[in-house]
């Protein structure tokens, strides 16, 4: 069976989503599925070797990566408008580009796998199915309607409705990265969605012993959106106990000048350090080098079903996560269940955390092993070929 992928993010760009996609092209072959995979060129130092893969790209890109931006005057007015929602739907490079990919690339295809986000992945796998007859299969790592992160206006989600449920009555599969996700989905659109966890790569062959200690180092790799991720919930703890601290590794301008502002406020120069697009590995060293990794949800119900994949690589990590966000997320649930760590949701819970972290012992890695990648290729797999079998 061959199958293409189409995605906005993949190695080198060094993105969470890059490592999602890569696994799914990297482990799929060794269940029966060959697979190709169509993507913009990018520049990036996420060291994933791609040399054995079939890669067809679409065009260069140039803008730089970033997935929060600063606020202007003309952005806002495009939110009322409902242009926003079409914006990067109709008018994208990478859809035009893969519109133009020669049609010998479709021959002996039997589906397109598309993940979600941008749109314009979709709107591209959705054109390209229907162009040479193939069945169309949807990977959700965000949700596009229902995505906490995204302030739609009422005529961007009338637009977005319409185009989404066109969408998804198009495919032959639909599958997302939490059970909370793929509710949503039925709810909204009456669409069954499989769950395929983010995942780890592998398991570390010795986990060493947690080190007891006064001082204690917290770590945070990822995006905060601007302060929409509650790390603020941290910062009075560290003004009040300045043995602790933090490093914090972010992607976006605004992140790292949010981050500043944190620190002038607090007063916690010396006990924060900010860093910025640093490479994969670099980011895992810092973690294996913390003793409490930082998983931040929002506060509220609406990001429940979040769960990114920095949380499995935490836990592949054997530290204690530390997980800030409403009690009812997923995230939670998978966090105190398999014995990762805690889950608060208030600045007065620091304490209370931190004397979990010194009872704290890491869970048995047999525990862990159906979160690995490859076991989540591998249930893919499955329904990949069950799927295509019944559309046939």
């Amino acid at each position: 069976m061959k199958i293409l992928l189409i995605t906005k993010y993949f190695p080198p760009v060094n993105t969470i989503a890059s490592h999602r996609l890569y696994s799914f092209a990297k482990y799929l072959p060794h269940y029966g599925i060959d697979v190709e995979i169509i993507t913009p060129q990018w520049q990036g130092n996420l060291d994933l070797h791609i040399d054995d893969m079939i890669v067809h790209y679409t065009h260069r890109e140039t803008e730089k990566l970033q997935f929060r931006k600063s606020n202007h005057a003309w952005k806002n007015i495009l939110k009322q408008s409902g242009v926003r929602a079409l914006r990067h739907y109709l008018n994208s490079p990478f859809y035009k580009a893969g519109k133009a990919l020669p049609d010998s690339i479709f021959k002996k295809q039997h589906a397109i796998l598309a993940s979600y986000g941008p749109e314009d992945a979709l709107h591209l796998a959705s054109h390209l199915c229907r162009k040479h007859n193939l069945s169309l299969i949807v990977d959700y790592r965000d949700l596009w309607l229902d995505n906490p992160f995204q302030d739609w206006t009422a005529m961007d989600k009338t637009i977005i409705y319409r185009l989404e449920k066109q969408i998804l009555q198009q495919s032959a599969l639909v599958c997302t990265v939490s059970q909370t996700l793929g509710k949503q989905l039925f709810k909204r659109y009456r669409q069954k969605a499989r769950v395929i966890y983010n995942g780890f790569w592998e398991l570390p062959v010795h986990i060493p012993p947690v080190k007891r200690k006064n001082g204690v180092s917290f770590c945070y790799c990822g995006s905060l959106y601007d302060g929409l991720r509650p790390i603020q919930i941290i910062f009075p703890f560290l003004s009040r106990h300045p043995r602790h601290n933090l490093v914090a590794a972010v992607f976006d301008d605004v992140d790292v000048a949010y981050l500043k502002r944190m620190v002038e406020k607090f007063k916690l120069f010396g006990q924060v350090q900010i860093l910025q697009n640093i490479p994969h590995q670099q980011a895992v060293e810092l973690e294996k080098q913390s003793d409490i990794l930082l998983f931040l949800n929002s506060l509220d119900r609406k990001s429940k079903g979040v769960l990114t994949g920095k949380l499995f690589e935490y836990m592949q990590s054997g530290k204690f996560i530390l997980g800030v966000g409403n009690p009812d997320d997923e995230a939670a649930k998978i966090i105190n269940d398999f014995h990762l760590g805690t889950y608060i949701s208030k600045e007065n819970q620091m304490s209370t955390a931190l004397a979990a972290f010194q009872q704290w012992s890491p869970p048995p890695a047999e525990k862990l092993a159906f979160f690995s990648r490859k076991h989540q290729a591998e249930r893919l797999a499955t329904f990949i070929k069950e799927s295509l079998d019944h559309s046939v």
